[in-house]
């Protein structure tokens, strides 16, 4: 194996920096960098080439031990950066906490193009994807959940290819459009399905886009795949396909809703808001991170708004239990343990009030606040 370790790869922050004019007298001028991410850099055997790849990781990373989804962004540089921007903003509500994956190209049309046109290897990429690079991110990152793939125009032709050749290696393709218009590449679709057992398809998932402004060709095309994989009628086997109307030869809404597509079953369901118990959130988070591969931790600010609706139905068991269970789940945040502390008390519970503060003083022995109250519960007779 030629992945070198941690320690011998050279690491570049990938970072946009965002300036203002001036902020409350900062020195200069109040400019800190945005880090999406870093860079890092090894030798492939299989392409014989140093390969760079962009690299994203989950916050909190670095004290977990958790498990992550993978989702690999062909074509790199930009792609990675809209990718993971529009990820964040909407973690963990809509996706789960995830490794994402840039991958620059070296020579796009060798490693991309699946039709065996002249001078293109796209096998020996596959393999180094497959056999070097998802080892490796299982390896270091812990990224052994949920696999997606994706790629636009070349590499969305790839990715829709390599999902459905190798249905065992990826869960999920996302491809914005594919250039299914090039000679032999429908052939190579059909070549990737016929197989002795297409059940291995179970359970996959495929988004094809295009721009309502690309030749009506490509529609055509993505329109024969999706069809063509509705003719197996595998169980669990779901192709997903949009025409944005008035865009181009652009990834960016076919990326974003191919994602929200993917891990459509993430996020819980809008009447749940109003009606729904902790055993409900609960449950629905153990399905949807043992289908992701995340831990089954749901959002903190649904525990937070169903504890809040909870207590303005005087349902004070289960306005308890959920309180309970935030600060279970999210044992950081210091500020809950006194709202906790405040409710047993309130309960006539001073004993558990004063164990629960004592707890967030091994998470932080400098919180202040949950000092003041421990010793204050601890003077009172």
């Amino acid at each position: 194996m030629t992945l070198t370790s941690r320690s011998a790869v050279s690491a570049v922050l990938v970072s946009v920096l965002v300036f203002a004019d001036s902020i409350a007298g900062a020195s200069d001028g109040g400019r800190e960098p945005i880090t999406l991410g870093h860079s890092e850099t090894f030798r492939s055997a299989i392409l014989t080439e140093d390969r760079r790849i962009e690299i994203s990781l989950p916050i909190g990373f670095e004290t977990s031990e958790e498990t992550y989804p993978l989702v690999v962004v062909l074509d790199g540089g930009d792609l990675f950066l809209s990718v993971v921007a529009s990820t964040k903003v909407l973690t963990p509500n809509y996706f789960p906490e995830m490794v994402i994956v840039g991958v620059p190209n070296t020579n796009r049309n060798r490693d991309l193009d699946v039709t065996g046109a002249e001078g293109s290897d796209s096998d020996a990429f596959q393999a180094f994807l497959e056999n070097e690079l998802i080892p490796y991110l299982v390896r270091q990152y812990r990224a052994s959940g949920y696999r997606v793939l994706m790629g636009h125009s070349l590499a969305g032709l790839f990715s829709l290819h390599a999902s459905l050749r190798h249905p065992t290696i990826y869960d999920a393709s996302i491809s914005t459009s594919p250039s299914l218009p090039y000679e032999g590449a429908l052939a190579k679709i059909e070549e990737a399905l016929d197989r002795p057992d297409p059940t291995a398809l179970t359970d996959h998932f495929v988004y094809m886009s295009a721009g309502g402004e690309e030749p009506a060709v490509l529609q055509d095309r993505i329109s024969d795949v999706e069809r063509r994989l509705a003719e197996l009628d595998i169980n669990g086997l779901v192709c997903e396909t949009d025409v944005f109307e008035g865009e181009g030869h652009f990834p960016n809404k076919g990326f974003y809703q191919g994602l929200r597509s993917a891990f459509g079953d993430w996020g819980i369901p809008t009447e749940w808001f109003v009606t729904g118990t902790l055993d409900q959130l609960e449950e629905h988070y153990q399905r949807a991170a043992a289908k992701y591969g995340a831990a089954p931790r749901p959002p903190s600010d649904l525990i937070w708004s169903l504890r809040r609706r909870l207590e303005e139905l005087g349902l004070n068991d289960e306005h308890l239990a959920a309180t309970e269970y935030h600060v279970a789940q999210y044992p950081s945040n210091l500020a809950r343990y006194l709202v906790l502390a405040d409710l047993y008390v309130d309960r006539s519970e001073t004993a558990k009030a004063i164990e629960i503060l004592e707890e967030g003083l091994l998470v932080d022995p400098g919180a202040d606040q949950l000092r003041i109250r421990l010793v204050e519960l601890q003077k009172e007779p």
